[in-house]
């Protein structure tokens, strides 16, 4: 896997480059999906504060066939406790913004709004 995205030690592949080879990839096949989960975790679920690749993907994606049973929850959850725990040593966050608006969203008491649970 190394070699076939250009991971070299101490530098990953930037993400423009695995959306080009996204875009190449006319079948539906395991670089299809190994280069399609490499965008959504470094653009969604875990972005890094640079332009490359997320190394914490790489795992999760070695073996395609246990990526449906990855908790991918906890996963997102995991990095943001790890970026929370650095937050005093960097000038930035890294992590699921989304899942940060929806959590401070959730917490937020509106008057006049009923939101029913699905709990």
């Amino acid at each position: 896997m190394h070699m076939k995205y250009g991971i070299v030690q101490g530098s990953a592949p930037k993400i423009e480059e695995i959306m080009e080879r996204l875009k190449k990839n006319k079948e539906a096949n395991e670089d299809f999906l190994r280069s399609w989960m490499m965008i959504a975790m470094s653009t969604f679920l875990c972005p890094p504060t640079s332009l490359g690749i997320s190394p914490r993907c790489y795992p999760a994606l070695m073996d395609l066939s246990t990526v449906k049973n990855l908790n991918w929850c906890r996963f997102v959850v995991d990095q943001l406790k790890d970026a929370a725990k650095k937050i005093d040593k960097k000038n930035s966050i890294r992590g699921c913004i989304l899942f940060l608006v929806i959590l401070y969203a959730d917490s937020l008491m509106v008057q006049n709004v009923d939101i029913p649970t699905t709990r």
